[in-house]
Order: C-alpha cells, then sequence, then structure tokens
C-alpha cells in the first residue's frame, strides 16, 4: 500500500485530491495543488462554451419542430447564454443560392454519386425565423471558384440581409482537404489557400460593408502542409481590411471514413489519449491570441464521417465530451461546436423521423447538460465567469480525470481554526482548616457538525458526598437543515480521585458520589450548531489548600464518523467562595491545553467553486435492453470496448471553503456503451421534442473543517461538486 501523508501546515496551505480505489488494493494517493487561483493564471469558460454546428444541407430538417430549441434553452437556463450555431459542413463547397428556387433545398446528383446542393430565399428565411436570438456562423462555398466565386459572393449577400442573427461567414470547410475531395490538384498548400481566401473576403467585404466578420481556417486540425493559422496570419489574412475574431479548426477522436478497426469506445475515453490528441493546439491557439481573436473548435465529434455506431452513439460519448471539453477549454479554447446532421451515428438527437429512425436524444446530450450545470450561474443575472484548470494526478491513476472551476470573483477565506493538545500532570499535597460550601454554575459551548453522534467527556471536581445536577439546553442556528434530537439518560459513578479527572463505574463506600446525568443526542443536517451545557453543582463538604480557585479547563468533542475529525470545547468554571475548617487533603491534577491555531496565513483568491470528477475505467454493460435507443441506427455490438469489473471509488477532494454544503450530481448509466437509460442525478429528457421529463434530484456533501468533501464514484460516471454559496 503506498500511502502520502499531508502536514497540518500542509493542509492549510495547500488543497489535496486523494483517491482511494476499493478494486485496487486500497490504493492511497494524495495530489496537493494550491487551493486559491489567480484570475490571470487560468482561462475563463465561455457561457455557450458547448454549441452546436449542422450540417448546411440538413439544417431545415431541424426547424420543422421545437427539439432544438428545448435543448438551447435548457442550456440557456443553467448557463444564462444560448449555445451559438454554426451552419456548415462539408456540404459547403458543394452549396449554390437559387433566388429564383421557390422550395428552401434541392439536392443535384451528378457522376459518381456527387450531390449538390441549391438553396433558394425560403431557405435562408426558415433559419432566421427558428434560430432567433442564435448567433449564427454560415458557411459559404470557396470550393468551385467559377466565375470568380460570383454564386458564392451572391449567397453571402442574401444572408447578410435576411439573417439578422448572422455573427460570421466562414469561407469553405477544410480546404487542407482540398485534393482528397477533388476541389483542388496538386500542389496544394497552406500558401496557395490564404490568397484564396482573401480574394474571396476581399469580394464579400466590397459586396456588402467593412464591418463584415470572418471565422478564419477552417482546417480539419493542423497539417505539415502549413495548413495552420500560423500560416494564414502570417500570409495577411489578419489585416485591417478583414475583420476576423475568431479562428476555428476541426476535431475528431477518430476515423471511421475508410474502415472501423481502428475505432475504439475504450480509446474514445482514455484520458491520456485526449490529453495527447489536443497537444497539437497550443500553438495555434498561442497565435490566435496573439492577434487578439478567439479559437475555436467549429465542428468537433467522436469519429469522423458521421460517426460510428456502438461509439458515437453510446454513453461513452457523453463522458468523452466531458472530458475532452474540459481539457480543451483549459487550453483557452472558446467554444467546441458538436457536429450533428439528422441521420448519423454522432448526432446529438434525431430531431424527427428520418429513415426508419424514431426522434429522440442520444446520450451526448447529457453531457451537454452535465456541463451547462457545471457553468451554471450562482444566481439569476450573475456577472460570474468561471476559470477552469486540469486537477494533477499521480500517473496511476490513468482512468481518474479530474478538473477545478473557480469563480472571477475573490473571495475571502472561511476557514476553520485547527487544534492541538497538550497534557501535563502535577501533584500537589498539602494540609488546610478549610472547608467550602458553595453552587458552581459551569457553561460550556460546542462547536459541532452535521450527522454526528455526540460524545462528550466531562471534566469534574471530586467530591465526598456530594451532588451534581447538569442540564444541556441545546440552541441551534440551522440552514436549510432539521434536527432530530433523542435523549438518553444514564448514571456514572465516580470515586474519588484527583481533582478534574472522572474514572470508573462502580460504587465506593464514603468517597463516591451519584450523578444523573441526560445526554441529548443530536443528529443534525446544519452546517453548524451550538450546544450549551450548564452544569451546577452543590458541595458540601471540600478541603482543598486555597481558598478561591479560577480554572480553565478544555475537553474534546469527538465525531465518531469514518474519519475521525477533533473539535475543540471551552470551560470557564467561577470562583469558588470558602469557609473555614479542619480537614486534610491531598490535591492532585492533571490538565489539558488546547493551542487554536488560525490559519491567517491563507490569502484572498479565488476558492474552489465547482469540481469535475470523471471515472473513466471501463464498464460495458452485459444487459442488451439498455444497448437500444429508438434515436439509434442500431445495437450496439454486446463486447464491443473493453469489459472490466465496475470498481466503486472512494474520493477526498480538498479546497472548498470548510462546512460548505456542496451539491453533488452524477453523470450515469449502465455500463460505457449503453445507449439507452443515461441520465444526470435522474433528469430525463423526452425523446418526443427534448424538454425535461424528471428533475435532477441532488445529492448533498458536507465539506468537513479542512475543505474536504468525501464521496464515491463508480467505474464509467462523472461526479460534479457545486458550491452554490460562492458567486
Amino acid at each position: 500500500m503506498r500511502i502520502s501523508f499531508v502536514s497540518t501546515g500542509a493542509l492549510i496551505s495547500f488543497t489535496c485530491f486523494i483517491v482511494e480505489s476499493w478494486g485496487q488494493l486500497g490504493t492511497f494517493t494524495a495530489v496537493n495543488a494550491l487551493p486559491t487561483l489567480g484570475a490571470a493564471t487560468a482561462p475563463s469558460v465561455d457561457r455557450s462554451f458547448v454549441s452546436y454546428s449542422i450540417e448546411l444541407s440538413a439544417i431545415t430538417g431541424f426547424t420543422s419542430n421545437q427539439f432544438l430549441t428545448n435543448l438551447f434553452n435548457i442550456w440557456a437556463s443553467r448557463t444564462g447564454a444560448l449555445p451559438a450555431l454554426r451552419v456548415g459542413g462539408s456540404g459547403v463547397d458543394k452549396s449554390y443560392y437559387d433566388p429564383t428556387q421557390t422550395v428552401a433545398t434541392r439536392s443535384v446528383y451528378g457522376p459518381n454519386i456527387t450531390t449538390s446542393y441549391f438553396f433558394g430565399p425560403s431557405f435562408i428565411t426558415n433559419i432566421a425565423s427558428y434560430f432567433q436570438d442564435i448567433g449564427i456562423t454560415f458557411g459559404l462555398n470557396l470550393g468551385d471558384p467559377t466565375a470568380n466565386w460570383n454564386n458564392t459572393v451572391q449567397f453571402a449577400v442574401a444572408v447578410y440581409q435576411n439573417l439578422p442573427q448572422l455573427h460570421l461567414f466562414e469561407i469553405g470547410n477544410e480546404p487542407d482537404l482540398y485534393v482528397t475531395n477533388s476541389f483542388r490538384s496538386e500542389p496544394w498548400y497552406g500558401v496557395y489557400y490564404a490568397p484564396q481566401w482573401m480574394q474571396v473576403a476581399k469580394l464579400i467585404v466590397a459586396a456588402i460593408s467593412p464591418n463584415v466578420q470572418f471565422q478564419g481556417s477552417v482546417y480539419s486540425g493542423p497539417t505539415n502542409r502549413d495548413f495552420n493559422v500560423r500560416t494564414l496570419i502570417g500570409l495577411g489574412a489578419n489585416n485591417t481590411m478583414f475583420k476576423l475574431p475568431v479562428y476555428s479548426e476541426h476535431f475528431y477522436s477518430q476515423s471511421f471514413c475508410s474502415a472501423r478497426a481502428a475505432t475504439r469506445v475504450n480509446n474514445l475515453i482514455n484520458h491520456n489519449i485526449i490529453v495527447s490528441q489536443l497537444q497539437v493546439f497550443p500553438q495555434e491557439i498561442s497565435a490566435v491570441n496573439a492577434d487578439n481573436s478567439e479559437f475555436i473548435f467549429g465542428e468537433a465529434n467522436t469519429v469522423t464521417c458521421g460517426g460510428a455506431p456502438g461509439i458515437s452513439d453510446t454513453f461513452g460519448a457523453a463522458l468523452w465530451l466531458v472530458d475532452w471539453g474540459l481539457t480543451s477549454a483549459s487550453l483557452d479554447v472558446r467554444r467546441v461546436h458538436i457536429h450533428s446532421t439528422l441521420n448519423t451515428d454522432y448526432s446529438m438527437l434525431i430531431p424527427k423521423m428520418y429513415q426508419g429512425l424514431q426522434p429522440g436524444v442520444r446520450p451526448m446530450v447529457y453531457g451537454m447538460y452535465f456541463l451547462a450545470e457545471a457553468l451554471a450561474l450562482p444566481e439569476l443575472g450573475s456577472d460570474t465567469t468561471f476559470m477552469v484548470t486540469p486537477i494533477s494526478l499521480s500517473p496511476n491513476l490513468g482512468d481518474i480525470s479530474a478538473y477545478g472551476l473557480y469563480s472571477n470573483r475573490v473571495q475571502k477565506p472561511i476557514l476553520a481554526s485547527l487544534s492541538t493538545t497538550i497534557t501535563q500532570s502535577s501533584t500537589t499535597t498539602s494540609s488546610s482548616t478549610q472547608t467550602l460550601s458553595t453552587t458552581v454554575p459551569v457553561t460550556k459551548t460546542s462547536v459541532v457538525t452535521t450527522k454526528i453522534n455526540m460524545v462528550t467527556k466531562i471534566s469534574t471536581s471530586s467530591v465526598s458526598k456530594s451532588t451534581k445536577t447538569i442540564t444541556k439546553t441545546v440552541t441551534s442556528h440551522t440552514v436549510r437543515t432539521s434536527h432530530s434530537v433523542k435523549t438518553i439518560k444514564k448514571t456514572i459513578t465516580s470515586r474519588k480521585v484527583s481533582t478534574f479527572t472522572t474514572t470508573g463505574t462502580k460504587n465506593k463506600k464514603k468517597t463516591s458520589w451519584k450523578t444523573s446525568k441526560t445526554v441529548t443526542k443530536i443528529t443534525t443536517s446544519t452546517s453548524r450548531s451550538t450546544v450549551t451545557l450548564k452544569t451546577t453543582s452543590t458541595i458540601k463538604s471540600l478541603s482543598v489548600s486555597k481558598s478561591t480557585s479560577t480554572k480553565t479547563i478544555y475537553s474534546t468533542l469527538t465525531k465518531p464518523t469514518t474519519s475521525t475529525s477533533t473539535y475543540t470545547t471551552k470551560i470557564t468554571s467561577s470562583s469558588i467562595s470558602t469557609s473555614l475548617t479542619s480537614f486534610p487533603v491531598t490535591f492532585t491534577s492533571t490538565t489539558t491545553y488546547t493551542t487554536v491555531l488560525t490559519p491567517t496565513q491563507a490569502p484572498d483568491g479565488n476558492y474552489l467553486a465547482r469540481a469535475i470528477v470523471l471515472n473513466l475505467s471501463p464498464y460495458n454493460t452485459s444487459d442488451p435492453t439498455v444497448l437500444n435507443c429508438r434515436s439509434c441506427s442500431q445495437a450496439s455490438p454486446l463486447g464491443w470496448g473493453t469489459v472490466k469489473s465496475r470498481l466503486n471509488t472512494t474520493v477526498s477532494l480538498s479546497g472548498f471553503q470548510p462546512f460548505h454544503t456542496l451539491k453533488l450530481l452524477r453523470l450515469q448509466a449502465e455500463g460505457l456503451n449503453a445507449k439507452s437509460g443515461v441520465n444526470v442525478s435522474g433528469l430525463t429528457l423526452s425523446d418526443d421534442d427534448g424538454t425535461v421529463v424528471t428533475p435532477v434530484t441532488a445529492e448533498s456533501v458536507i465539506v468537513n473543517a479542512f475543505g474536504v468533501a468525501n464521496f464515491s464514484i463508480l467505474a464509467t460516471e462523472g461526479v460534479l461538486l457545486v458550491d452554490e454559496t460562492i458567486l
């Protein structure tokens, strides 16, 4: 067993991520990171982070009902912003505008089954009517240079005049593949593409307005033929003639264009593969940021060429979206546009019956909702944005990935005091002629956490033939909680021993006394409770060496849970008045001192507001009933991916504000290749129109005194922790 210990001081200065996998022989690993994050050290996440890309030739199939509108509104209800829309795809370079056409779209099949798409004026007005308040990027034909791209310019003018939501024009689609797709012949490099792009952009600006904005590059990815953002910028695309606020490249994790052999659902959710695939983009992002523009993935999905059945339409795709999306966001990718068509395996939804498919949502939609909850506004109208950073983990935790989200607002830390206990003993023997008779009031105040059994160790004076009456009064300050109180009566018999020590359970003659004690057992779900204990002792005779005594005594309150926490209690007793008598006595005392440490050195900063933990250990269900969904083209193969026992992992994640209550949501399904039964803590969406059928049923987690949240996570599951008090 490998164990990492963290000192008390380190708990103040660092956040700790601890993972223990029950199925991994109890491995215990601690990973430390700073609990605060400066606003300039991590990128912020756009509120429209997960957006849509829809094939140009398929867009009207999505405007025939409210399915897509409902999904857009669900996202906006959590994040405060609607997703953006890119209308484009491989059909762009085969698209033409016909101002005389009475139907919205028509297709013309040419030689070698090549299709051309013709769009009329109603195509544009249809989009304008359906996608109200949605920022739209519209794709134009660069592939066909006939008549100096005259039809492309004509289409751009019509869109500009009739689509008020137009944000950007995108010229061409994946020009780095033009030779493969027969739009260009060799030689074909980025240095040849850039001048053609600028020529078309110049024609559009001249025909419309200098204020027209473009989305640049639109490559399938950076290549060794200079198809990259750096080359495009270097050749002058960012000159004052063109407004390029956004540069786009495309991302697909796997390819299905030629054969299925290389596609695997377990590779799709491999975190190390995801990180490796994204490492080609930081140079592109840096070049874009230096140009004061934004970098996005304007088209993305799991597998190219329409996706792969049993991969793109499974729960694995939902987990991939969360892991890949957050890794991309941490690199400063501003938005990711998930590409869809009407009838492909990678479409997030089927909006209407099409070629035998019934309408319905695919599992990836639940991954999108899970991210919407992670980016949800803390309150209506809030201007909060969240910064994202991966939490570094040990290499042997390859199946676990974790991300921290921080508010852009600086918080004052509210940290619990830590304490250490020192015990000292001393013995004093003396004779005296003093007798005292008095009543001593003692008040005790304790701070306890939620859902605990309270065990109180009471320090008391040893008294001959005296009686002691103890009364407990419970007062509480609760936040969205309830209490249950159970009273237990116990009789404790103590021998005559040194002062402030209670021992034993047997009666002794002449030197013993009985105390009837009523102990109140409190179970509470509040973050703080106050328990006040008032003790009244009537002492008939007691000899001591001094006439008055004032002492401060400390005892501890212990929380008997799976992890032990110690809370400090202070008892102050009043002075005792005395009267003379002759009685020898031996006085022995054992005193416990508690030193309270307040972590004032913890700086103000952006404390953890949300955290996402993904357990990507592959688990494939053996239940065939969850492998079918009515919007899927076919069932997943039972053995597809990696079959592995479903492990349960315990996680301790620190960095939260102590004693806060966190909302916990789970992205879950019966297995990695499940096509149905996917949900977010019980939330399900209608397969008929995308509306919410059953709402979220969130769990709650109480952060302990050190800012640690403890929870469990299954293999093939995601967990989101939200501190809703951080605005």
